[in-house]
């Protein structure tokens, strides 16, 4: 039987996660700061995988403090890599799938990170994740849904590739199984923020762009036996009703 560390267990993705887990009768080990537990610090005992999602998330933060960014991106996932490598344990790790610019510092502590996955610990697998929605409290999707109107920065022709969070929660189950390696959990279609916004049926407010974002980013999806089930067009429109 395996037994499980995960890094972020109380976070959006990792808190699902850890319920998946608990389902499937997974012995699984918590750590969040959330629930008072430093993964700098914590030590999970003997682990056979290690769900690492974990970490300061978001450009914007990370201007404002880039030293919590590092200690909580960077150096976390070095404590990671020793606590694999100590009991044999392979990794799975979440990045973005560069949504945002990469010289951003928290751009940089995700890549700064992959490398020190590469170079420490090779029994990796790497999965770049799309823009993530499900019931959160942010991200345009859930925004779009919760707000009385849209408000859309920039021209709303901005692109991206929405995933919903259950559909990820699945293939990060099944990449525990996966060779090690590099992924996209992409849908390789593309919608804009305009076309959400719109899907609402709710008024559109249009503000200046914001600093640090692409354009168009879609991934494609290159994991062995996932692909993404539900349709943010069809979830926002259900939900707006």
């Amino acid at each position: 039987m395996s037994k499980i560390y995960l890094t972020g267990s109380a976070g959006f993705i990792g808190s699902r996660l850890w319920s998946k887990l608990f389902d499937l009768g997974i012995e699984t080990e918590n750590c969040d700061f959330k629930i008072n537990r430093d993964i700098l610090s914590y030590d999970p005992g003997e682990v056979n995988v290690i769900y690492h999602l974990g970490a300061q998330a978001g450009a914007m933060p990370s201007w404002k403090d880039p030293m919590y960014d590092a200690r909580n991106n960077i150096l976390a996932t070095i404590k990671v890599c020793e606590i694999a490598k100590k009991n044999n344990a392979k990794i799975i790790f979440t990045t973005s799938g560069s949504a945002v610019e990469p010289e951003s510092p928290y751009g940089i502590s995700k890549q700064v990170c992959e490398k020190y996955l590469k170079l420490l610990h090779p029994n990796s697998v790497i999965l770049r994740l799309s823009s993530i929605y499900g019931e959160k409290d942010r991200g345009v999707v859930d925004t779009f849904i919760r707000d009385d109107k849209c408000t859309i920065y920039g021209d709303g022709s901005a692109t991206r590739d929405f995933v919903h969070v259950d559909d990820i929660v699945e293939a990060l189950i099944k990449a525990k199984d996966w060779e090690p390696g590099e992924y996209t959990l992409g849908s390789g279609k593309g919608t804009t923020v305009r076309e959400l916004a719109e899907a609402t049926g709710k008024p559109i407010e249009y503000q200046e762009a914001r600093k640090g974002e692409k354009q168009e980013v879609v991934l494609e999806n290159t994991a062995p036996d996932w692909v993404p089930i539900i349709s943010a067009l069809d979830y926002i429109k259900a939900k707006c009703r």
